[in-house]
């Protein structure tokens, strides 16, 4: 897994890093949801900073340092870090990664990594450990999601193998630094650059050249390309050469600029990512550094304010507080949720938290969810959350042990 691609996904959707290593107990441990420790901050900074020093040669996400710190560390941005992991392990990657070497950054991290414990995941609820079931969860770093005849044919999380171990019964999936080999299902060691491979997911460095089968570098800024997935890092393929976008204080006229940074006559300049502060009419890259009355509208790239019911949508985020954008049966408009005894159904909306549409009537309307015990259609429609389709008729039932965690 590339680090990089796991540090800075929280770009387009705010994450958490977590992680569990070994399980151990330690009064460090980082439980998420309070304040960080000295070590998770000082992760936060050298991610930052890291990213920063392989911009001019692997490209750049953010359009300085200080875009990525004000994500990482501004107001509503959701980010956490040290989620699971003790402050020993954070402090052991952020010593690995002042060392380490860009291409590894962008790369898969090689076995015995101190970085490789750690996880970006979306983890504001909880997660599920080795033998709990994943069937509505994400499994902790150490473990991968598998389908288990064991405990009734659900999804369980199983420990993810390493050496030499069986990845048929992971689904394929092995511990970084390892990738699961077609002959003989184990897990084998990534392969270094110049090692005969026969595809990206084998090598290191995440490419495995088409035409010698080789471990290959992937492309710097600048370099001759024919497709994105060999530039490194954060580039894309433009006029087939390795091309980034542009940060603070750049000339935005033919390149996007980068997170962080809005393109203002011809320079890119830089706002907030977060934190709600941006005025309406002001120039924004998401919704989230908007004021909570505002969405940041993209083909302006301005803060604009939120939609009243009725009027044309594309999405949620630009409807007012506690509406959504729903198909009329025209077009898509914004419009706050049905209430019991509405019309429901194609065209008229959605029910309200803890109603249901009643589709069984000629007229569908928004009525209450249905009772343990009683008939049902569907989960959804039920009290529990669970209509048990194993008996007839279907009944509204507690949840199948196998799906609890």
């Amino acid at each position: 897994m590339k680090l990089q691609a796991l540090a800075l996904s929280f770009v387009l959707g705010a994450t958490a890093l977590s992680g569990c290593g070994d399980d151990k107990k330690d009064s460090t441990k980082n439980p998420g949801g309070g304040t960080p420790t000295t070590a998770a901050t000082a992760l936060k900074n050298a991610l930052c900073e890291k990213q920063e020093s392989c911009a001019a040669t692997h490209g750049r996400m953010f359009a300085d340092v200080a875009s990525c710190k004000t994500y990482m560390f501004g107001e509503g941005c959701g980010v956490e870090v040290g989620f699971g992991n003790t402050d020993s392990e954070l402090q052991a990657c952020v010593t690995a990664m002042a060392a380490m070497d860009c291409d590894v950054l962008y790369g898969n991290l090689p076995a015995g990594n101190a970085c490789a414990s750690l996880e970006f995941e979306y983890s504001d609820y909880p997660m599920a450990g080795i033998g709990e079931s994943c069937y509505d969860k994400d499994c902790v770093a150490s473990a991968v999601c598998v389908e288990s005849s064991e405990q009734g044919v659900c999804d369980v999380c199983v420990t993810t193998p390493g050496l030499n171990g069986d990845c048929s019964v992971s689904d394929y999936e092995c511990q970084e630094g390892y990738y699961c080999a077609e002959t003989g299902g184990t897990c084998q060691a990534l392969l270094a650059l110049g090692a005969t491979c026969e595809y990206d997911g084998q090598c290191l460095s995440n490419w495995c050249d088409e035409a010698t089968l080789k471990c290959t570098t992937a492309l710097t800024l600048g370099a001759a390309c024919t497709s994105t997935d060999k530039c490194a890092g954060e580039m894309g393929c433009v006029g087939n050469t390795c091309k980034s976008m542009v940060g603070t204080g750049a000339s935005c006229a033919s390149l996007p600029c980068a997170t962080g940074a809005v393109c203002v006559s011809g320079t890119c300049q830089a706002t907030a990512v977060c934190g709600n502060t941006i005025a309406v009419g002001s120039p924004c890259v998401s919704s989230a550094g908007c004021v909570t009355s505002a969405y940041c509208d993209y083909d302006t790239e301005r803060c604009t304010t939120r939609k009243a019911a009725g009027a044309e949508c594309s999405e949620s985020d630009e409807c007012q507080s506690g509406m959504e954008c729903v198909y009329d049966g025209t077009g898509y408009v914004c419009m706050a949720p049905l209430q019991l005894g509405d019309a429901c159904g194609a065209g008229n909306g959605f029910c309200d938290e803890n109603l249901r549409c009643n589709t069984d009537l000629s007229e569908p309307v928004c009525a209450p969810l249905i009772a343990l015990g009683a008939e049902c259609t569907y989960s959804w429609d039920c009290e529990t959350g669970y209509c048990d389709t194993a008996v007839e008729p279907f009944v509204c039932a507690e949840v199948a042990a196998c799906m609890m965690p």
